[in-house]
């Protein structure tokens, strides 16, 4: 099977630690999907209802610094 998974939006914040984006469950044991800011960079998680798993981006100056930023998420298994 073949689980595809694409996001595409945008956002302009000045906050160093924000939650952009969750839809599921608040207990991580669940399906679910978040993407944060964590401090000032870009943070995915998710889970298809057995381990987690996160991706983090190293962006020099981070993100929050006021000016739109684009987001594309893409998920292939």
């Amino acid at each position: 099977m073949i689980i595809f998974i694409f996001n595409i939006f945008r956002f302009a914040t000045l906050q160093q630690n924000a939650l952009l984006l969750y839809n599921g469950r608040y207990n991580e044991m669940h399906d679910f999907i978040a993407l944060e800011i964590v401090n000032g960079q870009l943070q995915y998680s998710f889970s298809l209802g057995g381990r987690t798993s996160r991706v983090q981006t190293y962006i020099s100056g981070g993100v929050a610094n006021g000016q739109w930023q684009h987001v594309q998420i893409s998920y292939v298994n």
